[in-house]
């Protein structure tokens, strides 16, 4: 039936459904008269009966009622809060297929939005696809008179409280002695209506060290006591309070207290020391961090000098120092700048300089004065800066490595710099299994 003749599918109607594509969040993709639905949690090739929960203009949203004919890359997730918590999409779908999903997603924005045809690697494989994560960010809220540390539903404000998060490093130890410390202490926890108290629980972990911190409108006492719960798994143990008195959506605010321990990790990696505190920028799976780091070395030489845009607390600028002749690190964060500075001091890294300014300035502004060069670009979710673009159509550097958490994005910009650059090499890295969530290097040549 014509798009336009077609009876637009209403809220609270069901209907049986052939699942024939996926969406860019993993989500099923089926057509009722030619209509558009999205069937998140299900699978390409699945019979499935669904209820219209949302109806558009030029769309609509369904929720699986009942798997009439279940795909064979079905699987039984692992996860309790799965479909009810916003963390995870695709627990449903076994590993492999989950890993040509996002190679073919990654694949399919590159032909949509830069309309080129390339023959992409296969999606590099986690380790560990549950248990990866060395970071997490939880909502706390009261529940019932208890302290209960959570999640949102997905594309809500709606809390889920949990005792565990499988994609994280040891969640179940962290959130118990969390609770029973704010709950045996009776500590407030912020609402709308008393805009006071503990906020979220944020979390970093590398080896056998942790960095917890609690972020609220006021300093806490009697912390020893998830100190002394914590002691009993990690052998150093750092506790923070961050002070974030605003209310909007942002995590963290700027006001940090070291309660007890050192209040950062030490990490040692690559041959670098460096620390991580609870604001600096750390790849979240640190064994497909390697896989990726790995790569951008082998794509860079002796004799390069590389220009590191958006280079945060510099951990790849000194990585790649040690391979390459000069290091240029550009980002627009003085405390990142800063911590980069002090990285390099710190290994005795000579052959990098960090600047500190908006990237779609500074960058144009470095590589006018030089004449071969490689780019490194690790832009936010948003991706370049249209003046960075621009800077490098003009200046041509002779290789572009490009580091990417967003595939549409990152297409986007391939199609800027197409003219003067082909696409050597696309790989895409699993760095967030279970989630519609993907990692891709690009490599790009002069032409």
């Amino acid at each position: 039936m014509d798009k336009i003749n077609a009876k637009i599918p209403q809220k609270n109607e069901k209907h049986v459904v052939k699942i024939i594509d996926y969406g860019s969040n993993g989500e099923g993709i089926a057509k009722i008269d030619g209509f558009t639905v999205f069937v998140p949690f299900s699978l390409i090739g699945e019979e499935v009966e669904i209820l219209i929960v949302q109806s558009k203009k030029d769309f609509a949203f369904g929720k699986v009622l009942n798997v009439i004919k279940s795909s064979e890359h079905r699987t039984e997730a692992l996860c309790p809060y799965f479909q009810k918590c916003g963390g995870c999409q695709l627990q449903h779908m076994d590993y492999n297929q989950q890993l040509k999903y996002k190679t073919s997603f990654v694949q399919n924005c590159l032909k949509k939005y830069a309309n080129i045809n390339v023959n992409i690697n296969n999606c590099v494989s986690s380790d560990n696809i549950y248990g990866y994560r060395n970071k997490f960010s939880f909502p706390v809220e009261e529940v019932d008179g208890k302290v209960c540390v959570g999640m949102y539903r997905i594309a809500s404000h709606k809390f889920v409280p949990i005792e565990d998060c499988l994609l994280q490093i040891n969640a179940r130890h962290i959130i118990d002695a969390f609770e029973e410390y704010a709950n045996a202490y009776d500590i407030n926890v912020y609402n709308e209506r008393t805009k006071n108290g503990v906020k979220h629980l944020v979390c970093r972990i590398f080896e056998d060290s942790i960095l917890l911190t609690i972020v609220g409108t006021q300093k806490l006492q009697n912390l020893q006591f998830v100190y002394e719960k914590l002691q009993k798994y990690y052998k150093n143990v750092n506790v923070c309070i961050n002070i974030n008195k605003k209310d909007n959506n942002v995590i963290l605010g700027e006001k940090d207290y070291i309660e007890l321990g050192d209040g950062f990790l030490q990490v040692c990696e690559y041959g670098l020391n460096y620390k991580i505190n609870n604001h600096s920028f750390m790849q979240v799976n640190n064994q497909v961090k390697h896989k990726l780091y790995n790569s951008v070395l082998k794509n860079i030489s002796s004799n390069d000098v590389v220009v590191d845009a958006y280079s945060g607390a510099g951990v790849l600028s000194g990585i790649m120092s040690q391979k390459c002749k000069m290091v240029y690190g550009i980002e627009i964060v003085k405390p990142a700048v800063d911590s980069a500075n002090k990285l390099a001091k710190e290994n005795n890294i000579e052959n990098l300089i960090n600047i500190c300014g908006d990237c779609a300035i500074e960058l144009p502004r470095l590589v006018e004065k030089l004449k071969d060069f490689v780019v490194v670009l690790d832009p936010p979710r948003k991706g370049c800066d249209m003046k960075v673009l621009n800077a490098l159509n003009k200046t041509l550097p002779n290789k572009i490595i490009y580091i990417s958490c967003n595939p549409a994005t990152l297409a986007r910009d391939i199609n800027l710099l197409k003219e003067n650059y082909r696409v050597e090499e696309v790989t895409p890295y699993d760095m967030f299994p279970q989630t519609a969530n993907v990692e891709t290097l690009v490599v790009l040549t002069r032409k």
